[in-house]
């Protein structure tokens, strides 16, 4: 009982940040895209940490991983049960937003943009480490038939929320004209210290 426990921990979760790993991310999002109508909105959160090789060589990759652990806490003390953080890889995370449309996750990406700006983060001699994270989101649409699809589309979110200054949400609408809108107000701390002294 206890070996079968371990090993479906090991095959489920990330081990160092406790949130599900990509195989099991890929494994939920095969079986929503299967079913092709009549479901309740799906929408994608992925989060990359700016700058997040500037703390490894700053402090060292222990102190790296001692951030990437905590921020796996944070987003698991702040989703509902019903949602699915996932480590995607490195420094990159997905959180699966069950029965919430975009619109809705904006909320979402924003409390959780702001509660990590503000988080204490520290290494092991008590020094800050100003952390802050850049959020693609992207809904399940008609257009997006594949999990990949919707990966891709929220990743590339992402990529313009740090080619609009880094500690920014995007979210990809599908418009053809605009398919990506910045949704952070305007005024909001742009990440350019880094908090790396």
């Amino acid at each position: 009982s206890e070996f079968h426990e371990r090993v479906y921990q090991l095959i489920t979760f990330d081990d160092l940040t406790s949130v599900y790993n990509r195989k099991f991310l890929m494994s939920r999002l095969a079986v929503l895209f299967k079913a092709r109508h009549g479901l309740p909105p799906v929408t994608l959160l992925f989060i990359d940490l700016d700058h997040f090789k500037l703390v490894n060589d700053t402090f060292d990759h222990l102190t790296g991983s001692d951030v990437l652990s905590e921020f796996g806490r944070l987003l698991l003390s702040n989703l509902r049960a019903t949602d699915i953080a996932c480590r995607y890889g490195g420094e990159e995370f997905i959180i699966l937003l069950h029965d919430t449309t975009a619109m809705q996750a904006i909320y979402v990406a924003e409390k959780l943009r702001k509660l990590v700006e503000t988080h204490p983060f520290q290494s092991k001699d008590g020094r800050p480490i100003q952390v802050t994270v850049s959020i693609g989101i992207a809904e399940r649409t008609a257009d997006l038939k594949t999990p990949e699809d919707i990966i891709a589309r929220s990743d590339e979110a992402m990529y313009k929320a740090k080619q609009n200054g880094r500690n920014r949400t995007v979210l990809y609408t599908g418009d053809e004209k605009n398919p990506f809108v910045l949704v952070t107000p305007a005024g909001a701390d742009e990440d350019t210290s880094h908090g790396l002294s």
